[in-house]
């Protein structure tokens, strides 16, 4: 028998077994409630560092494995490939998360964390993308967690945009939606820094009224010298 066909042992057959290993491993069955455990471990795994570029190192799924057998009742006997798997799942519901993101038109209902389509607008958007229908028009779990584990940040203290500032909002605005502060509010101009101070009035003579005192000094000058010649011409008289 020829051996042409065979591929040679070494370190390539062993990272093919692992593939070939991962790409034949059952799947699971996830519920809802093994996903709000999932998503948030992952995300503090994430802070943790061990995202590397678009996934996680090995051990990340290990203890997430470990984690999600330990908080049911009933073992769900996951391993780090089945974590692995829905891993892929979920990013795959995130590409249809971040069109819904994306769509013209979209409302943000920060109280409810909930995407708002208007009725004829959802049922149009809904038919073209089926998927979408659990992104939309209600409350989303873990949306800043997803974003997290599925975007392209290592998350290394740099993962500070949310999703707020995406519809021109600040954190603040959208968690807490405060009235502004009366004192603010009574405040001057100038305390509040929205307007200078305003600058004192001074006045300022034209050139006209300067040419104009000065003629009229002159005509008094004038006439203070015709009253002393007057005067002279008079005690030269007497």
């Amino acid at each position: 028998m020829s051996n042409l066909g065979k591929r040679p042992m070494g370190t390539d057959s062993g990272s093919s077994s692992v593939a070939a290993k991962k790409k034949g491993t059952p799947n699971k069955r996830w519920t809802k409630e093994m996903d709000d455990v999932l998503i948030p471990f992952l995300a503090e795994m994430a802070r943790a560092g061990l995202k590397v570029d678009k996934s996680f190192k090995r051990q990340a799924f290990v203890e997430a494995a470990t984690v999600i057998n330990r908080s049911f009742t009933l073992p769900a006997n996951m391993d780090a490939d089945n974590v692995e798997n829905h891993m892929r799942t979920i990013k795959q519901r995130y590409q249809e998360l971040k069109k819904v993101m994306d769509l013209s038109g979209v409302g943000w209902y920060g109280e409810k964390k909930m995407f708002v389509l208007e009725d004829e607008t959802f049922r149009t958007f809904v038919e073209a993308h089926p998927k979408s229908k659990e992104w939309l028009n209600k409350p989303i779990n873990n949306l800043e967690e997803l974003r997290l584990i599925c975007g392209d940040d290592q998350a290394t203290g740099q993962f500070s945009r949310s999703i707020y500032e995406n519809f021109g909002v600040s954190d603040n605005e959208g968690v807490n939606e405060t009235e502004p502060d009366v004192e603010d509010m009574d405040a001057t101009p100038s305390e509040q820094g929205s307007q200078p101070p305003e600058t004192p009035r001074v006045s300022v003579s034209t050139p006209t009224s300067s040419r104009g005192s000065r003629t009229s000094r002159a005509t008094f000058d004038s006439a203070i010298e015709e009253i002393a010649k007057g005067v002279g011409e008079l005690t030269c008289t007497l």
